[in-house]
């Protein structure tokens, strides 16, 4: 077999690996849904319970129980979601991370969720949440969606 021949082979293998899905995207997908089924709950403290130390760093509990809680009220059931992106990668620093972009609709509105897990051991934890949406935007929720928006990001 020619060099050339193996160096695309090699490339081919390369680019097959990075295109396999990890088995943390079925523990972000599930850690997702529970996520929504502790929004409808008004569970704010167990969401709490699904994030990373990072997490912590960038918001502290109460702000996000205060997030959590105006979306809730705002925008009422999460009634259904569809996935629409998934991203996977591996970072010498951070490990293995997940994304997972969802178009959602809630009872009053919809919108965009941006989930990015942190996967370590066969768990994955929440790292990073923003949501989009047009109806979350009212004068008695905009500074919990400026926190939404801004203080969860790294």
């Amino acid at each position: 077999m020619s060099a050339m021949r193996i160096a695309l082979l090699f490339l081919a293998g390369i680019t097959l690996q990075g295109c396999q899905q990890p088995e943390n995207f079925d523990d972000a997908e599930q850690s997702v849904s529970l996520f929504h089924d502790r929004l409808n709950l008004a569970l704010y403290e167990e969401i709490w319970e699904l994030t990373a130390p990072g997490f912590g760093e960038a918001q502290v509990r109460e702000d996000a129980r205060a997030v959590f809680s105006a979306m809730h009220s705002r925008l009422g059931l999460v009634l259904d979601s569809e996935i629409i992106d998934a991203s996977f990668y591996t970072s010498s620093e951070e490990g293995a991370m997940v994304t997972l972009v969802y178009r959602t609709t809630f009872e009053r509105g919809s919108g965009t969720e941006i989930f990015t897990f942190a996967t370590e051991s066969g768990a994955s934890l929440l790292l990073n949440y923003n949501i989009s949406s047009r109806d979350f935007s009212g004068e008695d929720v905009s500074d919990y969606q400026r926190l939404a928006e801004s203080a969860v990001q790294r």
